[in-house]
């Protein structure tokens, strides 16, 4: 990937960890079970359309298979799950995202889910969260 804008604090941060909480943070295609796709939680920021459609591709061709994406866009991406997120005009955002991963698991039977998000992201920003402050990245 290696299209991300981070400073190096965030670099630094990100570095350190592989995984957290059982979640892929560096993208490990080889581990991942794409087989059945994959629901996708990203940004709606289509300024990063290009660079994420390219890692999806890039992630289905290095395990051969066909992507079959099934796309969840929030403003802030994976990031809208962090319960660091306060979006006083939307709340409970990171409560119907959550529902949302759930029923389109329920109606696609897919049981892989590929959290993004990109740096800089100003509705992170705005919401108080970033790539390194939200609370699993840091504990």
């Amino acid at each position: 990937m290696g299209k991300l804008a981070l400073n190096p604090h965030e670099k630094e941060v990100l570095s350190r960890y592989a995984e957290v909480d059982g979640l892929l943070v560096v993208p490990q295609p080889h581990r991942l079970d794409l087989t059945d796709g994959a629901i996708v939680v990203a940004c709606a920021d289509g300024d990063q359309m290009d660079d994420f459609f390219d890692d999806l591709r890039s992630m289905s061709t290095e395990i051969r298979v066909r992507p079959r994406p099934h796309l969840l866009t929030e403003h802030g991406g994976a990031l809208a799950l962090s319960p660091d997120w306060h979006d006083l005009r939307r709340p409970n955002r990171a409560q119907r995202l959550f529902e949302d991963i759930i029923d389109a698991r329920d109606m696609k039977a897919i049981y892989t889910v590929l959290l993004f998000a990109h740096a800089p992201c100003g509705k992170a920003r705005e919401c108080g969260v970033s790539i390194t402050t939200t609370r699993s990245a840091t504990s």
